[in-house]
């Protein structure tokens, strides 16, 4: 079967994805067009039967999304795993990453001392290199560990086991900085602690109004303003 290398590939252990399916598809094209097995129409049905088959693997994908299973390679601190649900906590991996969730949810380490800490620990990335700052704080950021997850711009709840908490994730993130506190602008006015309302004799307050307005108002006698 000179199709044979178009069958559904597992690249270490994981289901390829469609990107992957299309580079297969080209370096196996290649070899069988270098042996001279490859021409015309063979080209056409081959070009046909891939796009076909990446379109299946993108549904195949959202179906398991749909259904709470996680569709594609496991995150780190995750293990792929054949069933419905996609992946299981690794459990050397898994347990180090929730660690420094906890760690860093106490507000009392940087991202650069807990990278230093996952490396001592032994924490890898997908590639089994050690853990680098930035990719520990793209992690941390990663709603996939609170069973969470996006996949084709739709959020989906999966039904996987999670590492950590929603709460514990939203302590994180305002902890380290990803979402910092709405900003508050004040302005110094003038007359505000000199004026005096007409009515009640009670201080005025000062107000903007569209940018460069200055307003004084009275608290006190239904929202008087001056």
């Amino acid at each position: 079967n000179q199709l044979g290398f178009l069958k559904p590939q597992y690249v270490h252990g994981r289901l390829a994805s469609p990107a992957i399916y299309r580079r297969l598809f080209l370096a196996g094209y290649n070899g069988l067009r270098a042996s001279g097995n490859f021409s015309g129409m063979r080209v056409l049905m081959a070009e046909h039967y891939v796009e076909n088959l990446s379109e299946e693997v993108k549904k195949g994908m959202h179906e398991k999304a749909k259904e709470g299973g996680w569709p594609s390679c496991a995150p780190v601190g995750y293990q792929n795993i054949k069933g419905p649900l996609g992946i299981a906590p690794d459990p050397e991996q898994g347990p180090i990453l929730a660690q420094l969730f906890t760690l860093a949810a106490t507000g009392n380490y940087s991202l650069k001392r807990l990278a230093k800490i996952g490396r001592d620990m032994g924490l890898c990335g997908r590639y089994g290199r050690p853990i680098q700052q930035a990719t520990l704080a793209r992690m941390l950021q990663h709603t996939a560990y609170t069973g969470e997850f996006t996949w084709g711009g739709i959020i989906y709840r999966g039904k996987y086991e999670p590492l950590i908490t929603r709460d514990l994730f939203e302590t994180v993130q305002h902890a380290l900085g990803f979402r910092s506190k709405p900003k508050t602008h004040t302005h110094d006015f003038t007359f505000t602690g000199l004026l005096r309302c007409a009515g009640c004799t009670g201080l005025l307050s000062g107000d903007l109004k569209k940018g460069k307005y200055t307003y004084y108002f009275c608290t006190g006698c239904t929202q008087r303003m001056y």
